[in-house]
């Protein structure tokens, strides 16, 4: 596998730090299916991985 934006993100990031993915505030479903993706990659890549936003869910 060449060079991919989640690789080159992976080579910064710290195994012993969790990392915390923020959607931004009063998210669409974009938004929150884009940060819970980006979590699941971080987490099967064996870092420790959660997702955050503030207000509510916009339908």
């Amino acid at each position: 596998m060449g060079n991919t934006p989640f690789r080159a993100l992976a080579e910064v990031l710290d195994k012993t730090r969790p990392v915390l993915v923020q959607a931004h505030d009063f998210p669409d479903h974009d938004a929150i299916a884009s940060a819970y993706a980006l979590c699941e990659l971080l987490l099967r890549a064996g870092y420790t991985a959660d997702m955050t936003f503030a207000g509510e869910i916009q339908s």
